[in-house]
């Protein structure tokens, strides 16, 4: 009998436990469910209320964007009554480009011994100089992107956009002149008024390749101001390359110099204003130069051409020169002798500004000079067109003239036509 009952009792202590185990592997289970379906929870309200801020961020927008193409050029075309409505539409069509311009600028900075934080901080400087409507569009580029992309452009990443050039070339690199040995910018611009007076003209648009990710071709209409049309660097209002309704073309290559600038409207700005009111080249010059400040953010060449007139304006931040010349070759240096010392580097551009003048001299003995010839000079290589595969290294990433541009493909030679 006491065999019996040991091993009776031995079998109820074996299956006590294999209770207890069952027991506590079934708790565990069921903690482990609850668990997991209370994660599950967390995320599929995290995704409702996600949703449902950006569906509640979505404004009532007025306007069209749309993407076209002239000759297999791609241009997008922005039209909007109000403001942030442009800004929004610009925002929502320009994302990759916006948040490209954004990484490329993160990544540039610490070669210019500075940060992006670094440059929100100065960009904000300018906010006092910026019109409330302009303020407006920026809001509503930064909201238009942030809602397609799914991913946070803010107020500030767009001011840093219209205000990055200005901070660069204004601030950053004349007072790190000396030891400065990056030179990413190689634009060439020409341009000739005939004996009949209709003018040609044209310029290559040369950059890092990296940026060749951040640049487009705008056609926008803001209410009843005049169609803009020109070239954007990421969500920049308006770079000094465009051309309006009223037949007003600016063309513009950009110069590194030892002259620091004081904080004043951004470029971007400025060309967007004097491009929305002028209604020739002279009014043009009036504006950009006089009535929004004598002072510059940079130094630039630029040339002002309507269909009647030609202007050349070489500018320092607290000096500028306007010219009215018959022709002129334009490229990242001054040929004014007396200017020479601005420069940060004298040598910088200097061939390609002679190759430049020595073909126009060659094309001018023929009394006329047509656009053919002009895109013949855009397209010289290898120091006026330039091509690279390495993206550190400077390429001609667009072309515009007084009848064309392009920017994809541009050793094809097909231009698109310039829609205004």
């Amino acid at each position: 009998m006491s065999k019996v009952k040991a091993k009776k009792s031995k079998e109820n202590k074996i299956n006590i436990r294999k209770f207890n185990s069952n027991k506590l592997h079934f708790m565990n289970s069921k903690f482990s469910k609850r668990i997991l379906s209370i994660f599950l929870m967390i995320i599929i309200i995290t995704m409702v209320l996600y949703g449902s801020v950006r569906i509640f961020s979505i404004r009532q927008v007025d306007g069209e964007a749309e993407w076209k193409e002239s000759n297999s050029q791609p241009y997008l075309y922005i039209s909007a009554e109000k403001s942030y409505d442009l800004g929004y539409l610009t925002g929502q069509n320009l994302y990759k480009q916006i948040f490209s311009l954004k990484n490329i600028l993160i990544l540039l900075s610490p070669q210019f011994e500075t940060s992006y934080s670094e440059l929100k901080k100065q960009s904000l400087e300018y906010i006092p100089f910026i019109p409330n409507e302009q303020i407006d569009e920026m809001n509503g580029i930064a909201e238009g992107a942030t809602n397609k992309l799914g991913i946070t452009i803010n107020f500030n990443d767009i001011l840093i956009q219209n205000t990055w050039f200005d901070i660069f070339y204004g601030k950053i690199i004349p007072d790190m002149a000396e030891k400065n040995n990056l030179d990413p910018l190689g634009c060439t611009a020409i341009s000739v008024m005939n004996n009949d007076s209709i003018p040609v003209f044209g310029q290559n648009f040369d950059f890092t390749l990296i940026f060749k990710s951040c640049t487009s071709f705008v056609l926008h209409k803001l209410g009843n101001n005049p169609s803009i049309f020109g070239i954007k660097f990421g969500a920049a209002l308006n770079f000094p390359i465009a051309k309006n309704e009223n037949g007003v073309f600016v063309l513009t290559t950009i110069i590194k110099t030892n002259v620091r600038s004081s904080t004043m409207i951004p470029t971007t700005c400025r060309t967007r204003i004097a491009l929305e009111q002028a209604q020739n080249a002279s009014s043009y010059i009036d504006i950009f130069y006089k009535m929004l400040g004598k002072n510059q953010t940079v130094g630039f060449c630029s040339l002002i051409i309507d269909n009647n007139n030609m202007f050349a304006a070489d500018a320092i931040p607290n000096r500028t020169n306007i010219l009215t010349p018959p022709y002129i070759v334009r490229t990242n240096t001054f040929v004014n002798e007396s200017w020479q010392k601005y420069l940060v580097d004298k040598n910088y551009s200097k061939n390609r500004q002679n190759e430049a003048e020595k073909q126009l001299e060659v094309k001018l003995e023929d009394l006329d000079f047509t656009h053919e010839e002009l895109m013949d000079i855009l397209h010289s290589t290898p120091l006026i067109f330039r091509k690279t595969e390495n993206k550190k290294e400077i390429a001609t990433l667009a072309l515009i003239t007084s009848l064309n541009f392009a920017i994809e493909n541009l050793e094809d030679k097909k231009w698109g036509k310039i829609p205004i």
